[in-house]
Parts: structure tokens; C-alpha cells; sequence
């Protein structure tokens, strides 16, 4: 990246790059699972690359990990001029650049859907009561025990982390499986067996060990993250005493006779599946439901399960499983197959760990979802449950189901009051979801102190402190906001029928390139606006990707109709950024502008009816399309639009159609060409010397026009822009100034609570803020230079594009 990339300075690197698109972009924030967020090679990546780019889009469902300076560290990289890292956003400003649009607010907003069904589902969560019995709760019991034995040891200091740290690890895998559970257990017993364990863990070490077992949770089929997430704990920790290895003893014995047959939970799984997927006892409903699980360990004990139980059908077909480390061809398929029709695809239960929660679909056919543990971290909750709770599911709703202890709130047992506290948790976040970025963080430490008895209810209190809490500035702006919004779409819609974006112009677009580069048109179907590719050569056979089943491996037919491909997976639709029309597009483009004889004629004659006083039986009108572009005196382009300029030919002298709306109506009434092509004999006689000068000169008053109009606006345009970088940038000094000897003070209590890279990260960022309140006075000079720079000396361009020559009905 740095022997493509220059400077690094986002006031003075240049911009070479227009636009630069980040998904998912809370996966490039520093990390923050310590006392201060730090920054990740993605974060890294992202600081590198964004200050090339003009323009930047930054997408996620969860921004907020909790972390101010993880937050605002985005902010700074998503616009430096407004937000400065560690430094608290001006709400009026964050609301310019943060557009928030919540499912709830479209379906309040938007129409419903052409069929009347409304466009994002509501969202149910159902609770699952199971009676566990008394040797799952004995076994609780004896790990609660075990940690309690572990933590006497230690008073406080990394020591006592340590033991709380393999409190939490074995207690997450009991929670999820006799299968995850039995490996942890023995892994944990091995390295505590061991003489030679090394010295202390730091806090720190221990926590990206913490990360890397709980990250790679899904993928760690080899148990290589959490055997060393164990050891890690296990340095400097005191051997086992004789008491505590008969507790293990007695949990690997427990969990040894329970691995192989079904569980509590295990058995009202069963039932579930039986009411919701089957119809009789060979027989399988259309319904289908996921399963997410933590653990890879948990998947395969599942799935072995559900085969041992009769719900694999014939071969295992019946079931589907998505997890880290399969391979991509594997992962497409085993996706395509599950978002397939039913009667396309046998498989009706997908069971998947986490690296499946984030960035898939999955809700074509699948409206049901059960959460087999509940996630500690309420944004990993949240991500599984967008898989069917999304744009494009078409039930009205979608179920979450989790499991909780039959009686709970009955139950003060630690078992009971820690799954009844997850089930809280569960619902909570569906409450709070809104805001659940700001928040996700205070109930993830809610949900770690619940599991080390030290809480039992969740505190709303520090909650409600961390929700986001508009004032009324922001409020108005993101009304505004919303109507911009509305504004948006309704001018998007206007765009459309303007340009006539039709299928049928569409598909005449793509056969008439097609017919340019020398290659078979389209393939009608049977099924009106269906169609198939012809055997395409060259860069054409390109075009074909995505036309292709994933199931069957045949070709798709496909469709430039929205409404034709809805809901459908046996068809690919054609839309404007798909490879075949944007090809098509490109060479039509490269065919207008081309100055030399190209195979794209720009010249059509058209019969229209007279209209009285502008174009009568006789005349023959001239009408050319053309682009119009102003530019500044740095050739930015400030205004681009298509104009048209005309007028008629009579009795050899041309005369400028001044009025706009005549030209239009000409325009809109155009029909086939003349079948007498002789009516066209006169402006064959006069053209070089009389229609092409007229032509040019009506060109030339449009463009003019079109400058007088846009002066003034574009000399607002210049003092609007120059004011508002100098506002902006005055704003962020003023922010800086206030919150910097807050920021410092703060830091130095906090140090000695840091880690050595938490310290380092966090005087890093004090000294980058000192260096940009410096630099701030020299920006706004140079920004609002710049402005006027870009405004002075306007220049208009004109390209004419196509001549239509119209000849009135009725002439000869």
C-alpha cells in the first residue's frame, strides 16, 4: 500500500481517488475490549487509504462499540474537518453526516409493498421454558464451586482476573453444549497439570487472549484459541488442590455420560422441530429455521443430533451448516441452497455459528431463528437476528426464540438467575436496539458480571445514561434530514420517468450495443420480457456472471423488470449496475462522444404533428441534444446538465426555436421516421450554409442562457461553501480547545489503569490532537482560498451529442 499511496496528511494529500466505500465499517474501529480502544491493523488500513479519497460512505447497523474514542476515531476518518479523535461530537454536526434510518421509521414512512404487505417485518421474541434437571443444575453447582476454590486463592491483582477469566470460559461452554464444555474442561485440566506454566499474564495478555478464543469461537475446530486462551490464564497460577481436582473429576464424568444424548434444552429443541418443519413422521413441511451456536464443537453436536434423530433425511439433505472455515465455493452454495424456493432445495434447517451472523441473507424463505445459547455481546445477538430480520423478508414477521429455565423468576438458583438473566438480556436488546451501539458495550459488562455472581438484574439506570439522548438542534436537523430524504426519492422517481428508464429502453439499450460491438442480440424466452444470452465473444462473455443457478449449475434467464424478478431465485434481474448494461452503456457512451466515423449513428429523422406557428406542413425542424458543462478556473466542474436547442427550416432560412416547451412537446410527439424521404431534400441542400451555422448559433444562446441563470447561483454557491468550511472548522477548534485539558487530565488518573499499548495509544492521540488545534488556522485559510479558487472565472463547455431532424405529418 505505500509504494502505491503518497503522503499521508488528509489537509494536503491529494485526492486521487473519488470515492471510498466501507461495509461493516465498525469492524475497522480500534478495538475495545480493554479500559481504552485501540487501533487494528483495519483501522490502520482505513487511516491510510482515506485521506486519498474525495468522498467517503461508511456503513454499519452497529457504529457504536461504546468507546468514545473508537467512535469519534471513525468520526475523524470519515470527515477530519468536523471531528477530532477523543474529542465529543457536536451533536448539529454529527447529525449532518450520520443518517440513522431505522427499520421502524420506514415502515411508518414508506408505502407497502405493490402487494400490501408491509416492507420490514416486526420482529416477535419468544422465551422456550425448559425443565433442566437436577444433575444440569448439580453440575452448575460444581463449577460454581470450582471458581470460588480458584478466586480464595487470590484477593485481587491479574491472579484473581485470571481465575475469573477461566471462570467465564468454562462457564460459556457450559452453557452451550456437553460437547464444547467436555473439551474446554479437559484442555483447562491439562494446562493446570502442567509444572512449567510460565509467569504472570499481564491483564493485557490476557485480554486478546480473551478476544482471539471468543472471536474465533466459530472457527476454532482444532481448539487452538482456547487452549491458549487457558494457558495464557494459567501462568503463575497456583496447582490444583486435591479438592478441586474431584470437582473436575466429577464434571468430566458428568459431562462424559451427557455428550452423547440429548440434553434438556436438546430435547425441547426436537420437539420444536418436529411441530415446526414436519408433517407426519416421513413428511417435511416448507418451513425453515436457523440455529446459531457459539461454538464449532456445539455445531457438530447438534448436527449429530439432529441426524441421530431423524431430521436429516435422506443422506443428511435436509440439513445445512455455515461456519468459519469453509471453504467459498462451499459457503456460496450451502447459502444459495437456503435461500432457495423449497421446492427447489430439500434443506430446511441451517445450523450456523457466528462467523454466519454477520453481512449474509438469509430471509428469503426463513422467518424463523432460535438462538441455541444466548451471546454474551448484545451486538453479536443483534447481527444473528438480522439474517431474517431484513429488507426483503416476506412474512409479516419474524420470530427470535431462545431458551430460558421453566419457573426462573421462581428460581434463585445460580443456574436459573444466570440463564434468566440472558433471557433479560435477550429481550432488552429488542428494546433498546435503537440505540444498541452506545449501549451494547454496558450491557456486555452487565452480562460478564451476572456470570460471576456479582449481579442478578440489569441496571436500566446506567442504561439509560449511555442511550443517546437528542437535543433539540439535532432534532430539527434530522427532521430536515427526513424531508431531504423524501425529497430524494421523489425526485429519483421524477429522474426516472424524465429519462424514460423503462425495461423496454433497457433491454433496446443493450440489444442496440450489442449490434455496435458486432455480436447476437438478445434471446427472447417463451415468458414476455424474459430473455437468455446468446453465445457473447471477447469481453462480452463476461457479461454472463450471475446469470448462473447455483444449484444446478444451468443458465438463468433474466429480466430488466424489477416487478417480473421479485421474490424470485430462477431468474437474475438486469439492473442499471449490472455487468451486462453497464458494458452496454459504456460502449454507447465511448460511440456519442467518439469524434471520428463510429458505428453509432447520431442522426435520426422523425415525423411529428405540425404545430402552429413553430414547425407547419413544409417546414423541417432541427432539434440537437447536448452536454452542458461549467467549470472553474481549476476545472472543477460546477453544473452539468443535457440542454437541447432547435429551430425549423422554411423557404431556406432558419429560424431558433426559442421556446423550451415547444421543443419539448416536438420532442414528446415524435413518431416513426417519414417514409417519403424526400421531405428531407431541403436540409440536405442547406445545410452547410444555412441550418448547421443556425444550429450552432441556437446552441450557443442556450448555453449562454444557461450561464447568465447560473451566475449568481454559483457566487452563492462559493460564499455558502467558503462560510460553512470556516464555520465547520471554527467548530472543531472550539471543541478541541474545550475538551483537551479535560482529555489530559482524565488520562493521567487513568494511566496507571492502562495497559503499556492502551498508554501509548492514548498519548498518541492527545499529541495528535495538540498538533490539529495548531494547524486549524492555516486550514481555514487555505480551505476558504481554495472555495473561491474553485468558483473564479466559470467556463462553459458544450458537447452536442445527437441531431433529430422532424419532419411535420401530413408534408408530402
Amino acid at each position: 500500500m505505500d509504494e502505491v499511496l503518497s503522503g499521508v496528511d488528509h489537509r494536503r494529500t491529494p485526492r486521487t481517488i473519488d470515492l471510498l466505500i466501507v461495509d461493516e465499517v465498525h469492524a475497522s474501529a480500534p478495538s475495545g475490549r480493554g479500559k481504552y480502544a485501540l487501533d487494528s491493523l483495519r483501522t490502520k488500513a482505513i487511516q491510510r487509504i482515506a485521506p486519498h479519497c474525495e468522498h467517503r460512505l461508511f456503513l454499519s447497523a452497529t457504529p457504536h462499540n461504546g468507546y468514545k474514542e473508537s467512535f469519534t476515531a471513525l468520526l475523524e476518518l470519515l470527515d477530519p474537518q468536523r471531528f477530532a479523535r477523543g474529542v465529543d461530537p457536536n451533536p448539529e454536526q454529527l447529525s449532518r453526516v450520520l443518517v440513522r434510518r431505522l427499520k421502524r421509521e420506514l415502515r411508518e414512512e414508506l408505502p407497502r409493498n405493490a402487494d400490501g404487505s408491509i416492507r420490514f417485518a416486526e420482529r416477535k421474541v419468544v422465551a422456550m421454558p425448559v425443565d433442566y434437571p437436577d444433575d444440569e443444575h448439580r453440575a452448575h453447582d460444581l463449577l460454581e464451586r470450582y471458581a470460588e476454590s480458584r478466586r480464595s486463592h487470590h484477593n485481587k491483582g491479574s491472579k484473581r482476573s485470571a481465575a475469573d477469566f477461566v471462570t467465564l470460559l468454562l462457564k460459556k461452554r457450559l452453557l452451550s453444549s456437553p460437547a464444547a464444555f467436555a473439551n474446554t474442561l479437559a484442555q483447562h485440566r491439562q494446562t493446570m497439570e502442567k509444572h512449567d506454566r510460565g509467569s504472570e499474564a499481564t491483564e493485557n495478555q490476557m485480554r486478546l487472549a480473551w478476544e482471539r478464543s471468543d472471536d474465533d469461537a466459530g472457527d476454532d475446530e482444532a481448539g487452538e484459541a482456547t487452549a491458549e486462551a487457558l494457558a495464557t490464564a494459567s501462568r503463575g497460577q497456583v496447582p490444583l488442590t486435591d479438592e478441586e481436582r474431584t470437582i473436575l473429576d466429577e464434571l468430566a464424568g458428568w459431562v462424559e455420560e451427557r455428550r452423547h444424548r440429548p440434553d434438556a434444552r436438546a430435547t425441547a429443541l426436537l420437539d420444536w422441530l418436529t411441530v415446526t418443519c414436519r408433517t407426519g413422521k416421513d413428511g417435511w413441511s416448507d418451513e425453515r429455521v436457523i440455529i446459531f451456536t457459539e461454538y464449532r464443537d456445539t455445531q457438530k453436536w447438534l448436527v449429530d443430533l439432529l441426524l441421530t434423530n431423524g431430521f436429516g433425511g435422506d443422506g443428511g439433505e435436509r440439513i445445512a451448516t455455515l461456519y468459519g472455515g469453509m471453504d467459498t465455493d462451499t459457503r456460496e452454495r450451502t447459502k444459495a441452497e437456503f435461500q432457495a424456493h423449497p421446492s427447489r432445495s430439500p434443506v430446511r434447517i441451517l445450523v450456523a455459528t457466528d462467523a454466519a451472523s454477520e453481512g449474509i441473507s438469509l430471509q428469503r424463505h426463513c422467518w424463523r431463528m432460535l438462538h441455541w445459547e444466548i451471546p454474551w455481546n448484545p451486538s453479536r445477538l443483534e447481527q444473528r437476528n438480522g439474517r431474517v430480520d431484513r429488507h426483503g423478508q416476506p412474512h409479516p414477521h419474524v420470530e427470535i426464540r431462545h431458551f430460558v429455565p421453566e419457573g426462573w423468576e421462581d428460581d434463585r438458583s445460580g443456574f436459573a438467575t444466570e440463564l434468566g438473566f440472558l433471557s433479560l438480556v435477550a429481550h432488552k436488546v429488542e428494546q433498546i436496539r435503537d440505540d444498541l451501539g452506545s449501549v451494547g458495550s454496558v450491557l456486555a459488562d452487565q452480562v460478564g458480571d451476572a456470570m460471576l455472581g456479582r449481579r442478578s438484574s440489569i441496571d436500566d439506570d446506567a442504561i439509560d445514561r449511555a442511550r443517546s439522548k437528542p437535543g433539540t438542534k439535532v432534532l430539527q436537523v434530522e427532521r430536515k434530514l427526513r424531508e431531504g430524504l423524501a425529497r430524494c426519492h421523489e425526485r429519483l422517481q421524477e429522474s426516472i420517468d424524465e429519462l424514460g428508464l423503462t425495461p423496454e429502453r433497457v433491454h433496446r439499450v443493450v440489444d442496440t450495443a450489442l449490434e455496435v460491438a458486432h455480436q447476437p442480440r438478445l434471446i427472447e424466452t417463451d415468458e414476455p420480457g424474459e430473455f437468455r444470452l446468446p453465445a457473447l465473444a471477447g469481453s462480452w462473455q463476461r457479461t454472463s456472471e450471475g446469470m448462473v443457478d447455483r444449484l444446478s449449475g444451468d443458465e438463468l434467464p433474466f429480466t430488466f423488470d424489477t416487478d417480473l424478478a421479485a421474490g424470485r431465485d430462477d431468474i437474475a434481474f438486469c439492473h442499471l449496475g449490472h455487468r451486462l448494461v453497464t458494458q452496454s452503456l459504456r460502449l454507447l457512451r465511448a460511440e456519442v462522444w467518439s469524434t471520428g466515423a463510429g458505428s453509432l449513428s447520431r442522426v435520426t429523422a422523425r415525423t411529428v404533428p405540425p404545430l402552429a406557428d413553430v414547425l407547419e406542413p413544409g417546414d423541417v425542424g432541427v432539434v440537437c441534444h447536448a452536454r452542458l458543462v461549467i467549470t472553474g478556473a481549476d476545472g472543477h466542474r460546477l453544473h452539468e446538465e443535457l440542454v437541447v436547442a432547435g429551430g425549423r427550416l422554411r423557404s431556406g432560412r432558419f429560424a431558433r426555436i426559442d421556446t423550451l416547451r415547444d421543443l419539448d412537446t416536438l420532442i414528446d410527439t415524435a413518431g416513426p421516421p417519414p417514409t417519403d424521404t424526400s421531405a428531407l431534400d431541403p436540409l440536405v441542400k442547406w445545410w452547410d450554409d444555412v441550418v448547421e451555422p443556425g444550429l450552432s448559433r441556437a446552441l450557443e444562446r442556450r448555453s449562454e442562457a444557461v450561464q447568465e441563470s447560473k451566475q449568481r447561483e454559483l457566487a452563492e454557491r462559493a460564499d455558502a461553501e467558503a462560510d460553512a468550511v470556516r464555520a465547520v472548522l471554527t467548530n472543531l477548534r472550539r471543541q478541541i480547545t474545550a475538551d483537551l485539558d479535560a482529555l489530559t487530565d482524565e488520562r493521567a488518573e487513568q494511566l496507571s489503569l492502562f495497559t503499556e499499548p492502551e498508554r501509548e495509544q492514548s498519548q498518541r492521540d492527545l499529541e495528535a490532537l495538540r498538533r490539529r488545534l495548531d494547524e486549524i488556522p492555516d486550514e481555514i485559510e487555505r480551505e476558504v482560498a481554495a472555495v473561491h479558487r474553485r468558483f473564479t472565472d466559470p467556463e462553459t463547455h458544450i458537447f452536442p451529442a445527437a441531431v433529430t431532424i422532424l419532419v411535420p405529418a401530413g408534408d408530402r
